[in-house]
């Protein structure tokens, strides 16, 4: 990408250096999620690999911060607020505090060109890194302050502000609410007149804070203090948390500078720093991968009926509403009203849920729908239907299966045997790799299956019989497989406990399924290996089935294995 080609760019900008172009403010110190040693030893590692994702996934394996692993590279779960957006221009894009960059690689694929603009120098390092290896040309990457952006007047379509509005003022001097209404008015400044902002941030009185969850500083209750009181408290404690664990940063100020708001305080910062059209969306339990949101002017009735059936709860009101964990924002010059959903979604693990008209409607990545009837009934799960029995689980997966079941189409074999070389290419041989893909190919490709078959997604109906909800696309499937995953989970998590009706044993043998076949539970751990990995959707629970891959092992001998011991 040339720099003369970039029209929206102020004129003080210097070349690039390394990938990065530099800024008129660019700051020297470091901050981040690890140490800086730690972070220049996966920046290294990454570098000296052929592949990203793969990279970052084998650099957290023996690392504390496994959570990391997702927030790099779950490109998906990390851009859920864009799914309530719909943006008449896609142009031009600017991530600000883009960091590891999984934000800026998704508006890549959405905007014709995106600037991700990292105070950092290390940081901006990374994600020049990133850009490269991936092979992403139409991400600039600038190294500046957030405070003075290098752009022109009214030269954006949309800035994202995930999680930075909250760190604004960490390392400055002088009041925080100002610090913070600064950066909104220079953010105002740059956006069309019909451009938007969005913010992702968490709720100053979120429930998670009464119940005893750290404030940025690390301290409990900070957030719900008069700020006098927070900073008292947080210059006379050890400090354990900024420059610790969970985010490490040069600067030692001991003051509370992390200001989060409520409703009425964001609509005030947002109302003064000229941005007058706000749409808020509440968000549990995370604005970073959210499992649901809804509009904050939702309708009582629409959000009793929506977490009756994705919840199973009930819906406390304009009390839940004020104390919800966090937020979307959206903010414009204009009307928004055009631009956003209005309903609540439930956030899938490959998919978008709402309710509507009796279903149950979904929609996948690439954006097609299908619908589901609704279930009405209790979840099996909930700890209250220790009488279920195994015939009931039998015969959920059979009706299942009578109806249809997920189809998966035939995939490509090389492409398949890659995939796994990447992922498991240091743990597995090649000859058992080859034979792996090749029983996948012939066994467990083009069949019915359900995808995600466990305790947790059997729905006890009113007529007392027990259905089988919540489908899932995986890269293949085929009933044996999803016996095994059902026998797994309830192993792995003694759920015996809990169900003493239910016998695993006799559900495989229903099925014709044996534990002892060490070929077909070594495909089914692999196949979660995938499921949780960057080639599906990343998760840490990646390394808990990496592990179990690891430990199983293919024996010529027959000889059943202690796996789920």
């Amino acid at each position: 990408m040339k720099v003369k080609s970039m029209q929206e760019l102020s004129s003080d900008l210097v070349a690039y250096s390394d990938g990065v172009l530099v800024g008129p403010e660019p700051q020297e110190h470091y901050w981040g999620e690890i140490g800086k040693d730690d972070f220049q030893a996966l920046h290294d590692f990454i570098e000296n690999h052929r592949e990203f994702s793969v990279a970052v996934q084998e650099y957290f394996e023996t690392h504390p911060r496994k959570d990391l692993f997702p927030y790099i590279t779950d490109i998906r779960g990390r851009n859920s607020w864009y799914e309530l957006l719909s943006l008449q221009s896609t142009t031009v894009a600017v991530d600000l505090g883009a960091g590891l960059g999984a934000i800026s690689e998704f508006l890549s694929s959405r905007f014709r060109r995106v600037y991700a603009v990292e105070g950092c120098r290390e940081r901006c390092s990374f994600l020049a890194m990133r850009n490269q290896k991936k092979g992403l040309e139409n991400i600039c990457v600038i190294h500046n302050s957030i405070y003075n952006l290098p752009f022109k007047e009214r030269s954006i379509d949309l800035v994202v502000c995930n999680g930075i509005l909250e760190w604004a003022a960490l390392g400055t001097e002088g009041s925080v609410f100002e610090i913070q209404l600064k950066l909104l008015i220079e953010i105002g400044r740059v956006l069309k007149d019909d451009g938007v902002l969005y913010i992702g941030i968490e709720n100053r009185f979120g429930r998670q804070y009464f119940h005893g969850s750290p404030d940025h500083t690390g301290t409990k209750y900070t957030s719900l203090m008069p700020r006098w009181c927070a900073n008292f408290v947080t210059m006379h404690r050890h400090r354990k948390f900024l420059g610790n664990f969970w985010f490490y940063t040069d600067d030692r100020s001991a003051k509370y500078r992390t200001y989060t708001y409520s409703i009425i305080g964001y609509r005030n910062l947002l109302s003064r720093a000229g941005l007058s059209h706000n749409k808020f969306f509440c968000v549990e339990p995370s604005y970073d991968i959210p499992r649901f949101s809804y509009p904050w002017d939702v309708q009582k009735g629409v959000m009793k009926e929506f977490k009756s059936i994705f919840l199973q709860e009930k819906f406390g009101g304009l009390r839940e509403k004020f104390f919800c964990s966090n937020f979307f924002i959206f903010s414009s010059k204009k009307d928004l009203a055009s631009m956003l959903k209005t309903e609540p979604i439930f956030f899938g693990y490959r998919e978008t849920l709402t309710v509507g008209d009796g279903f149950i409607l979904r929609t996948d990545s690439r954006g097609l729908a299908c619908r589901e009837r609704i279930v009405s009934g209790i979840p099996v799960l909930s700890g209250k239907l220790a009488h279920v029995t195994t015939q009931q689980v039998i015969d959920a997966y059979t009706t299942y299966l009578s109806i249809g079941g997920t189809h998966e189409a035939k995939a490509d074999p090389a492409d398949l045997l890659y995939t796994l070389s990447l992922l498991c290419g240091r743990y597995l041989a090649d000859d058992l790799l080859m034979t792996l893909g090749n029983e996948i190919l012939n066994k467990h490709f083009n069949m019915y299956y359900h995808g995600d078959f466990w305790i947790g997604n059997l729905v006890l109906r009113e007529d007392s019989q027990v259905s089988l909800v919540d489908s899932e696309t995986q890269g293949f499937g085929s009933c044996s497989l999803d016996i095994v995953d059902f026998i797994m989970d309830f192993s792995m998590h003694k759920r015996q406990h809990m169900f003493p009706l239910i016998d695993p044993e006799a559900i495989a043998r229903y099925f014709h399924v044996s534990m002892e076949d060490q070929m077909l539970v070594h495909i089914a751990i692999l196949r979660q290996v995938l499921r949780y990995s960057s080639f599906h959707r990343s998760n840490s629970l990646f390394y808990v089935y990496l592990d179990l891959l690891r430990r199983h092992k293919v024996d010529r001998s027959g000889r059943r294995k202690k796996l789920l011991a």
